[in-house]
């Protein structure tokens, strides 16, 4: 029965490449997250959050990441 099957759909868009960004620093989150690389600024995010746990300002900025895409409920349940 095909109708319970689980689809997913999605596009890839190539996007030229923009400045460099200097990896894990919170300035490469905002500079991806400018260009609209949003799944790249997320990863960025997380990355520094592994790295540096104690730091409080980077789960605030994940969130912050989510509630701009309209993602409000992950970001209260993080």
């Amino acid at each position: 029965d095909s109708a319970k099957d689980v689809v997913a759909s999605g596009w890839i868009v190539r996007v030229p490449p923009g400045e460099p960004v200097a990896s894990g620093t919170s300035g490469a989150a905002h500079q991806l997250a400018e260009q609209g690389l949003w799944y790249d600024a997320l990863a960025e995010v997380e990355g520094m959050m592994k790295k540096h746990p104690d730091d409080a300002s980077l789960p605030e900025m994940r969130s912050a990441l989510l509630r701009q895409v309209g993602l409000e409920a992950v970001a209260a349940a993080l």
